[in-house]
């Protein structure tokens, strides 16, 4: 199988399979299917998206390379665990995650961080939604 190199901004390559890389839809729109596989140089670079973020990303991919499939309710469930744990990280980390993901494209990954950061942010003073959201001051962002 095709695979396809991702670097991302700081350099760091991954090697990718294409069925993974379809799913960024971002790289779809701007090379289309077949230039992806097409391709003289297989490495693709990543101006917006860092290494650990990248690495996350393609961890999600490769565990929802299959999503299309119908899940019984124990894979359902497995799946909520999986993802329980895949975003137990920093808030910091979770809206780089986030931002990353809409970039490339992955809407499936975008909607879950999403739901992940309303629910962190749910019933929160207006102080904890500024320590949460790295606010300093009420005029600042």
């Amino acid at each position: 199988m095709d695979d396809i190199i991702l670097e991302s901004n700081d350099q760091v390559s991954f090697k990718v399979c294409l069925p993974i890389v379809r799913k960024m839809k971002a790289l779809q729109v701007l090379f289309g299917d077949d230039a992806l596989t097409d391709r003289q140089d297989r490495s693709i670079p990543l101006p917006k998206v860092n290494s650990e973020c990248l690495r996350m990303i393609l961890v999600w991919a490769d565990h929802h390379v299959d999503d299309e499939a119908h899940l019984s309710a124990s894979q359902r469930q497995d799946l909520l665990e999986w993802e329980s744990y895949f975003f137990s990280v920093s808030s910091s980390q979770l809206f780089e995650l986030v931002s990353a993901a809409d970039y490339l494209g992955l809407v499936d990954l975008v909607e879950a961080g999403c739901k992940v950061i309303a629910k962190l942010i749910r019933d929160k003073s207006t102080d904890q939604l500024r320590f949460i959201l790295g606010i300093r001051d009420p005029g600042t962002r």
